[in-house]
């Protein structure tokens, strides 16, 4: 079993950003103007991963709705958006949470900089009738100059 870090979660759809950013990469066919991408996910399901959220170990399956979008512009500009929700079972000991999960990020970036905001909300009722909130959002900007900054805010409750 995968066992992933809050640190990977906290950083999955950044990840998501980057990939799909590579998967149409900028070349010539693009010369006559911005060309564009929209994906739609229905009903898509992933796990269970092994992962620690807000220092609850458990295992986490998410299935989900979504739209993906990118938009590139001749001169190797990219601007790559994603939305996504759907309902999650968070399987810990002794309790299992059921909810639902929003997630949104922002990736830009040009010949010389880069930036991308994410943020994603856990709602859930344990099986035990507690309650799991748990927010995450993060930002990292690259400058020309390759400088790196980023940050993440996590919030339980």
């Amino acid at each position: 079993m995968r066992t992933l870090r809050i640190n990977a979660l906290r950083s999955a759809i950044t990840v998501l950003a980057i990939l799909c950013l590579s998967l149409f990469p900028a070349s010539s066919a693009f010369a006559d103007g911005a060309t564009t991408y929209t994906v739609m996910v229905k009903d898509f399901t992933e796990g269970p991963f092994g992962i620690e959220l807000c220092s609850i170990p458990g295992d986490l399956t998410v299935t989900y709705n979504g739209v993906i979008h990118e938009t590139l512009l001749p001169n190797g500009t990219g601007h790559f958006v994603t939305a996504l929700t759907g309902d999650f079972v968070f399987a810990t000991a002794p309790a299992i949470y059921t909810g639902h999960f929003s997630g949104h990020a922002g990736f830009n970036s040009n010949a010389q900089n880069a930036a991308d905001t994410t943020e994603v909300t856990f709602l859930a009722t344990g099986s035990d009738g507690s309650s799991l909130k748990i927010q995450i959002r993060s930002h990292f900007n690259m400058s020309a100059s390759g400088i790196i900054n980023f940050f993440s805010i996590i919030t339980c409750g």
